[in-house]
């Protein structure tokens, strides 16, 4: 398979296991939510959104769907359209995401929502899309270190703004 074709289809699968990944979310979000609660260290217990899990089921779709529009509308086929660089910030967020859910699980015990994806698909996905960008050259070095940084720091208030979004919609 040529590079070019290569780096769509890897780009266009990106929002694919973002959308399997919030699927299992969703599916298991309220046992964990109650887990979550009651299993957490208090001091940690500040980081569990207080939202309704419809809520939250619509942040996730509303994420889900601007994903597959970046991809869509991103021009996936040019070297330096905007969808390249949105599918590679959205992989490390995934990152971030599915780190969380490994060391929330640690610290609960037990199975919390989106473990299996983030263990099995996320993060092995990730691996793979890092590495054949930096074997490609997709970007230059510090760009690809600054968009995972970005990724990585800013998932968590984009997501929460997302929910603050989403809380209109639920109403």
């Amino acid at each position: 398979m040529r590079k070019d074709r290569r780096r769509q289809v890897l780009l266009w699968l990106v929002p694919v296991v973002f959308l399997l990944h919030s699927i299992e979310q969703s599916v298991f979000l309220s046992a964990t939510m109650d887990a979550a609660k009651s299993g957490m260290p208090r001091g940690l217990r500040v980081m569990i959104p207080p939202v309704p899990a419809e809520q939250y089921m619509i942040a996730l779709a509303v994420a889900c769907l601007a994903a597959f529009a970046a991809a869509a509308w991103g021009r996936l086929e040019s070297p330096r359209g905007f969808g390249l660089y949105a599918q590679v910030f959205l992989t490390a967020a995934l990152v971030s995401t599915a780190c969380g859910r490994v060391i929330t699980s640690v610290i609960l015990d037990r199975y919390t929502a989106g473990l299996v994806t983030a263990v099995v698909l996320v993060l092995p996905f990730s691996a793979l899309l890092f590495w054949i960008s930096i074997r490609e050259r997709w970007f230059p070095g510090w760009v690809l270190t600054l968009l995972v940084m970005a990724g990585v720091i800013f998932h968590i208030p984009f997501f929460f703004g997302v929910l603050f979004f989403a809380g209109f919609l639920a109403r």
